[in-house]
């Protein structure tokens, strides 16, 4: 078992850049490598789209005749742990289906073409969230133009309050062409608006009764026009 497992790592570093494989303990019984899997080598068009597995694999003293112990380091960035879970299930399948014979080539090519089916996962993921997103705009938008349903109650309070606020800009309306014409009134208008000037007019005139006039303060022209002797004669 040591020798096969010593000669299966020699030759997967021949067979991987230094870049992609790792031996992290060559010390049999305790054999473990390290693969590292860019999705940039199998077809991801977009840098946002890029991403890398790193694939742990430990040699157990029986292997190859029993599954070696594999685990996954970061894939949480870039997947959900169900589809983890479905990848590592499926290097297990492989695995089980080689028992007997030197394994890793085979479970690494496996993840290799796992890798393109979690590219594909990962677009239409991006496209999904680019509709929910859109979807959420145009409901967005639509809800701007849809009114909420009108109930004869709620018809009821909504006129109430429209009457209410309509009667009292008039009010306000009234008032400021008041305040606006304040002190342009003429004589009569004045008069028109408030009937007590009229009143107070006819009670100064009544207190006052007869008025003596002093010749003496106007010169005779001005008396002239006066008629004030027609008037005395019309007294007696």
């Amino acid at each position: 078992m040591e020798e096969q497992q010593l000669q299966e790592i020699e030759a997967l570093g021949a067979i991987y850049g230094e870049h992609e494989f790792e031996v992290v303990n060559g010390q049999y019984p305790e054999v473990e490598v390290k693969f590292v899997l860019s999705s940039a080598t199998q077809g991801a068009s977009e840098i946002e789209d890029e991403f890398e597995l790193n694939l742990v694999l430990s040699l157990p003293k029986g292997y190859p005749d029993v599954v070696p112990e594999m685990k996954f380091e970061e894939f949480e960035e870039h997947f959900s742990r169900t589809i983890i879970d479905n990848v590592m299930a499926k290097l297990r399948e492989v695995a089980n289906e080689n028992l007997g014979m030197v394994m890793i080539f085979t479970i690494i090519s496996a993840l290799q073409d796992e890798i393109g089916s979690l590219i594909e996962h990962r677009k239409a993921e991006k496209e999904n969230q680019i509709e929910e997103h859109k979807k959420k705009i145009e409901e967005k938008e639509q809800a701007r133009f849809v009114g909420t349903a009108v109930t004869l109650d709620s018809f009821k309070a909504w006129k109430q309050g429209f009457d209410k606020e309509r009667l009292a800009l008039k009010e306000k309306q009234i008032r400021e062409r008041e305040a606006a014409l304040a002190g342009k009134l003429t004589g009569r208008q004045q008069f028109l608006k408030d009937a007590t000037l009229i009143l107070s007019d006819a009670k100064i005139m009544d207190e006052a009764g007869e008025v003596d006039i002093d010749e003496s303060l106007f010169d005779d022209q001005d008396l002239d026009g006066l008629d004030i002797e027609d008037e005395i004669e019309d007294d007696e």
